[in-house]
């Protein structure tokens, strides 16, 4: 699959909408559309950070990429919005990337998950969301090691009893980070999200 995601990321890096879509509909041929975002779609996209990172690629095209891929996701998930009480919420923390988020929070959906949506968020105004809405798990997507430094403030602001699963590829590259910006948990991918959720709820470490 990976010729099959530098071609995506090829696509995306040239916000490229026709070819990005004939990838996708040529993939789903064999494989599930899901599979498509897990495996192809959240790595090209990290590569389209990293790139925004060394500064091989602009933050448009980074823009234009994520908008891309919304778009596709859009295509096969259905995203209604549950009205049901919840103590879950998931965010963007200082971030222009809402993929992972959306690709989270669609797949938390569809396993019957109901978590609210904060969108992206700056720092102030998600600690004060998560106490007006007296959040227990929360949920935190960033694409820029600078954005991932913040969580550990944002651990500061809340009360020991939130607790913060992070995701994205700052953590993807180092394994460790997670830890060092004091989180609770750190997932990869959408699935991870369902078992961590899950896992703290039955109180499993």
């Amino acid at each position: 699959m990976v010729n099959i995601r530098n071609e995506f990321y090829n696509a995306l890096l040239n916000s490229d909408k026709t070819t990005s879509w004939q990838i996708f509909k040529s993939f789903i041929q064999t494989y599930r559309p899901m599979d498509f975002a897990e495996n192809i779609m959240q790595e090209a996209l990290d590569m389209l950070g990293q790139s925004w990172e060394i500064g091989s690629a602009s933050l448009s095209q980074v823009y234009m990429g994520g908008k891309i891929c919304e778009e596709i996701i859009r295509s096969f998930i259905d995203e209604t919005i549950s009205s049901k009480e919840t103590d879950i919420a998931i965010a963007v923390l200082e971030d222009h990337h809402y993929l992972g988020k959306r690709l989270v929070y669609s797949y938390l959906t569809i396993n019957g998950i109901a978590v609210k949506d904060y969108g992206g968020t700056q720092l102030n105004d998600l600690v004060a969301l998560v106490k007006r809405d007296n959040i227990k798990i929360l949920l935190v997507s960033v694409l820029m090691l600078s954005s991932a430094f913040k969580i550990k403030q944002l651990r500061a602001e809340l009360d020991n009893d939130v607790k913060i699963i992070v995701g994205g590829a700052p953590f993807r590259l180092d394994k460790n980070l997670w830890k060092q910006v004091n989180a609770d948990a750190v997932g990869h991918s959408a699935q991870d999200a369902v078992t961590l959720i899950q896992q703290i709820k039955d109180g499993v470490k």
